[in-house]
C-alpha cells in the first residue's frame, strides 16, 4: 500500500513538473515557414526566444492560466496568447504586420541613412545602458573542427631499430588515415547570472553541460599531442631527449616515458590564452560588448559610417513601433562588413543589427610561408536583437556570433637522445602538416532580469566556475528545471560514432 501511494505521489509530481513547461513552434502565417529568434516575453522581466528552427520551450510556473505571453518579431504583428491557450495548442502562427509602414515622426521624414545613424549615436547613451540588475543568461556554443590535411611523418632517423621504425610509421599512418576528412563537433551550454552593480560585474555560474565525443580533438595542439604520444609509446629508450625546431632548442630534457606534456610546441598565442580565460572567468564581457554601452565596441557600420555606403529601405514594424531599415556595404577598403540596421523611429534606439563579412573580406590574417604558418578568419556573422526593459533601456535579448578560421601549420621537430655514447644516440625528425577549418558559433539569450538597486549582493556564495557535465548524447531532461533556449534537431540527434 505504501509503495502504491509512493508511486501515485511520484506520478503526480512528474505531471505537475512537466506541466510547467510548454514546448511549441512559431511559424509565418503567410508562407507557413518557421520563424527563428522570435522574442517571447513571459513577464516584464522574463522571456525566451525561438531557435533557428522556430521551436521554443517556456517555463510558465507561477503564471495564471489567463496570463498573456507575448510573441514579437520584426515585420510581424505582436501576438499575445494566454498560458491556457498555449497549453491547448503551442503551434504559434504570426501574421505580417498590416500597419502603415511609412508611419514616421513628421519632423524626421527627410532624414538620410547617415543622419539616422548619427541620431542613433547622439542618443546611444540615453537608450542603451546596463543598470544595476541581475541578468540571467543562457549561452550555447557549437564548435566544428574540419581537418583538410593531416600528415605526420618520421624522417632521417638514426639508431632506430627496424621494429621501432615500423611501429612508429604504422602508428603515424593510422593517425593520418583516421583524421583526414573527419569532422569533430561539440556543443557547450551554460546558465549563469551576471550581476551589474555600479561599475562592478560579477558572474555566478548555475549549470554547464558539454555535448561531445570525449575523444574528439579541440585544437591543433591536440592533434600534435596525439602524434607525439604515439611516437613516444613506440620508442624503446630510457633516456630523455633534446627537442628542437630548426636550430632553436625547445626543450633540453624531454622524458618520453612521462605523462608531462609541458614541452608541447603550442600553436596558440598568449593573447588566445588570455581570451579563453576572459571568456571563462569573466563572461560579463560578452554582455558588455554587445550592449552598446562603449563606443569602441560598436559594430563598425555604426562606429565608422564614413567607410560605408548606406541605403535607406522600406520601414518595418516591431511591437507596433515603426523602424528605419538601413542596408550597408563597404565603400572604402577599411570597411569589412555588409548587412542591415534597424533603428526605432521614435527614440533612435538600435533594435536589431545583422551583419557579416562582405565578399572577399577577411579579418585577422597571417601568412608566413617560410615559417610554415598561415592563418586567417574568413567568416564572421553577427545578429543582435534589443528590447526595452522596465528601466526604459534597450538591452540585447539575443546575440548570435559565428566565426570561421583557417589554419595551416608545417613543422619539423628534431629529437636527439641524451645518451652518454654519442655514436649510439637516437636522432630523428618528425615532420607534420596540419590544415583545418574551425567554425564556432556562440548564442546568448537573456532569459531573466531583476533589479538589484536596493539589494545586498553576497558574492561569497557565488560559483565563479562550475564543472561541465559531459554528455555523449542529448538528454532532454538536463535543463528541465531551468529556463532554456530550445535545442535544435542537430543537437537532439547528435551521437558519437565510435
Amino acid at each position: 500500500m505504501k509503495k502504491a501511494l509512493f508511486l501515485i505521489i511520484c506520478l503526480l509530481s512528474i505531471t505537475i513538473s512537466y506541466s510547467q513547461q510548454i514546448s511549441g513552434k512559431v511559424t509565418d502565417g503567410e508562407f507557413n515557414q518557421p520563424l527563428a529568434f522570435v522574442n517571447i516575453q513571459l513577464t516584464e522581466n522574463k522571456g525566451s526566444i525561438s531557435n533557428n528552427e522556430g521551436a521554443f520551450t517556456i517555463d510558465v510556473s507561477g503564471l495564471e492560466a489567463s496570463h498573456k505571453v507575448e510573441f514579437s518579431f520584426m515585420g510581424f504583428e505582436t501576438l499575445r496568447l494566454s498560458v491556457e491557450e498555449l497549453k491547448e495548442n503551442a503551434q504559434v502562427i504570426m501574421k505580417p504586420s498590416i500597419e502603415l509602414l511609412d508611419q514616421v515622426v513628421i519632423s524626421d521624414r527627410n532624414l538620410s541613412a547617415v543622419e539616422i545613424i548619427n541620431k542613433f549615436n547622439e542618443n546611444r547613451e540615453k537608450n542603451h545602458q546596463l543598470t544595476n540588475q541581475r541578468y540571467r543568461l543562457f549561452t550555447r556554443g557549437k564548435t566544428q573542427f574540419l581537418p583538410e590535411q593531416m600528415m605526420f611523418k618520421l624522417k632521417k632517423a638514426n639508431n632506430l631499430k627496424r621494429k621501432e621504425r615500423k611501429n612508429i610509421n604504422d602508428a603515424l599512418n593510422e593517425i593520418n588515415e583516421r583524421i583526414s576528412g573527419t569532422r569533430n563537433m561539440f556543443f557547450a551550454e551554460s546558465l549563469k547570472d551576471v550581476y551589474k552593480k555600479d561599475s562592478v560585474y560579477l558572474t555566478d555560474y548555475i549549470k554547464r553541460i558539454r555535448l561531445t565525443d570525449t575523444d574528439a580533438k579541440g585544437s591543433i595542439d591536440d592533434y600534435q599531442k596525439e602524434a607525439l604520444s604515439q611516437l613516444f609509446e613506440n620508442l624503446e629508450s630510457d633516456n630523455t631527449f633534446k627537442m628542437k625546431i630548426g636550430i632553436i632548442k625547445v626543450a633540453d630534457s624531454v622524458d618520453i616515458n612521462s605523462d608531462d606534456d609541458s614541452f608541447m610546441v603550442s600553436t596558440s598565442t598568449e593573447e588566445d590564452q588570455e581570451e579563453d580565460e576572459v571568456n571563462e572567468s569573466a563572461t560579463e564581457s560578452f554582455l558588455k560588448r554587445k550592449s552598446l554601452i562603449n563606443k569602441n565596441t560598436l559594430p563598425q557600420a555604426l562606429r565608422e559610417p564614413e567607410y560605408f555606403e548606406y541605403t535607406l529601405e522600406e520601414p518595418s514594424i516591431i511591437n507596433g513601433r515603426p523602424q528605419y531599415v538601413i542596408s550597408f556595404e563597404p565603400d572604402k577598403r577599411k570597411a569589412k562588413f555588409e548587412g542591415k540596421i534597424y533603428i526605432d523611429q521614435e527614440d533612435f534606439a538600435l533594435t536589431q543589427i545583422d551583419y557579416q563579412l562582405a565578399d572577399g573580406k577577411k579579418l585577422e590574417s597571417i601568412n608566413l610561408k617560410l615559417l610554415g604558418l598561415k592563418f586567417n578568419q574568413h567568416k564572421a556573422e553577427n545578429s543582435i536583437r534589443y528590447a526595452k526593459n522596465e528601466a526604459g533601456f534597450y538591452v540585447p535579448y539575443y546575440v548570435s556570433e559565428t566565426e570561421g578560421r583557417y589554419a595551416f601549420l608545417r613543422r619539423t621537430l628534431t629529437f636527439i637522445e641524451n645518451h652518454p655514447e654519442r655514436s649510439e644516440r637516437i636522432k630523428f625528425k618528425l615532420r607534420f602538416i596540419i590544415e583545418l577549418n574551425m567554425i564556432e558559433t556562440t548564442e546568448l539569450v537573456l532569459v531573466e532580469q531583476e533589479s538589484i538597486e536596493e539589494k545586498a549582493i553576497d558574492q561569497t556564495q557565488f560559483n565563479t566556475s562550475v564543472e561541465a557535465e559531459i554528455l555523449e548524447t542529448y538528454d532532454p531532461s538536463i535543463w528541465e528545471d531551468y529556463p532554456i533556449f530550445e535545442a535544435t534537431e542537430e543537437m537532439k540527434t547528435f551521437h558519437i560514432n565510435k
